[in-house]
């Protein structure tokens, strides 16, 4: 009879010793695998208005371009579709390039400059494939060319040129 009561305690110690062990460990296993679903469904949902923002733009602005002199009023708003895309997923180089493509059309050469700075930039270039990077790095040289004939100026389209060589051959 001892014996079966020390099997039986022995059992009870086992039990709470494992309930111990769940109530501690696998409430915070599961919490933390919940926010890391809610962070990725976030981010998810971000990537997706961003490019929801994108394409909007995009078709604006290609129906500014199709009118012979380009709409002002579709210009902005593809500008204010780019700054939403922008806004939603920084680290996004192709809407920063839009922007600058709107910003030119529109006739604004420092803008547009500093938003190709932006795209081209080291964390941002590397959502970019060879071929946008070194279309973004020769309309940044013929804009800097436009801009000025300083000396500053043409260094950096020559280097521009040069990358944009490198980067596609």
């Amino acid at each position: 009879m001892a014996s079966s009561e020390s099997f039986i305690q022995g059992l009870f110690i086992v039990i709470g010793i494992f309930s111990i062990f769940f109530l501690q460990f696998l409430p915070n296993r599961f919490i933390s695998m919940y926010r890391r679903y809610r962070r990725h469904r976030q981010q998810n949902s971000t990537t997706i208005q961003a490019r929801h923002h994108f394409i909007a733009g995009a078709q604006t602005l290609a129906r500014a371009r199709s009118q012979s002199p380009p709409s002002q009023t579709l210009i902005k708003s593809s500008i204010s579709s780019a700054d939403l895309a922008i806004t939603l997923e920084p680290r996004d180089a192709a809407p920063n390039i839009f922007k600058a493509l709107a910003l030119d059309l529109e006739g604004y050469k420092n803008p547009t400059l500093k938003s190709l700075d932006v795209s081209i930039s080291s964390p941002q270039s590397k959502t970019l494939g060879p071929k946008e990077k070194a279309d973004a790095l020769i309309k940044r040289a013929e804009l800097s060319l436009g801009v000025g004939k300083r000396r500053r100026r043409v260094d950096q389209a020559i280097e521009d040129l040069t990358e944009a060589m490198r980067v596609w051959g």
